[in-house]
């Protein structure tokens, strides 16, 4: 697992997910659809859907 492998590398993407996601000029669930779009046109295999989220509780409900 990554985490275990580079962890000053993924606590520093961490970092960078959390802070890209703080209010702004967009919200939460549309930086999130923005995400999928990009991920959708870069044929990612679905794997953003399984990062809890706004989005995410917005298309499969909470919990």
């Amino acid at each position: 697992m990554l985490r275990q492998s580079v962890p000053d590398a993924m606590a520093g993407f961490n970092a960078m997910a959390q802070s890209a996601l703080k209010p702004g000029a967009l919200s939460e669930v549309h930086k999130e659809l923005i995400a999928l779009a990009i991920g959708v046109a870069g044929h990612c295999d679905g794997d953003l859907l399984g990062f809890p989220g706004p989005f995410r509780e917005l298309v499969f409900g909470a919990g």
